[in-house]
């Protein structure tokens, strides 16, 4: 019998039965994908720093799309709209979210802002369990 790897259908089945998640060597069946979510309030080459996070992350094999948001409300609603179709089949989900902010809070236009915990908790509701929940912030 041929080692075929694991399918995202594989890895939901097996993954209440190990305590690792599982990332196939061979990734033709894994799905990527990366948001990149930029906000140009008081940052001057936001653009720009956005296309060479796309660029990159689309050499590195993910289906990425690249988005400007200016309030929180718009930030979820962004999640909301790029996730509704694909959920069910990633396997691997980098968001990178380009802003300012302080103490643990992102900003936005019009004076929103929005705890980094409250996208995290987003995120996790709205992600498959199978799909592990990693967090990074530079302040």
């Amino acid at each position: 019998m041929k080692n075929l790897p694991l399918t995202a259908t594989d890895i939901d089945t097996l993954f209440d039965l190990s305590e690792s998640y599982m990332v196939p060597t061979h990734q033709d069946h894994v799905v990527r994908k990366g948001l990149v979510l930029y906000n140009t309030v008081n940052r001057v080459m936001a653009l720009e720093e956005a296309e060479k996070m796309e660029e990159s992350l689309s050499k590195a094999g993910f289906e990425t799309m690249m988005k400007e948001w200016t309030t929180t409300f718009s930030l979820r609603q962004e999640f909301m709209d790029e996730l509704k179709d694909c959920i069910d089949k990633l396997s691997l989900l980098l968001v990178c979210i380009m802003s300012h902010g302080r103490v643990g809070r992102i900003a936005g236009a019009e004076n929103t802002e929005i705890p980094i915990s409250d996208i995290i908790e987003l995120l996790d509701n709205i992600l498959p369990k199978k799909v592990p929940l990693v967090s990074a912030s530079q302040e």
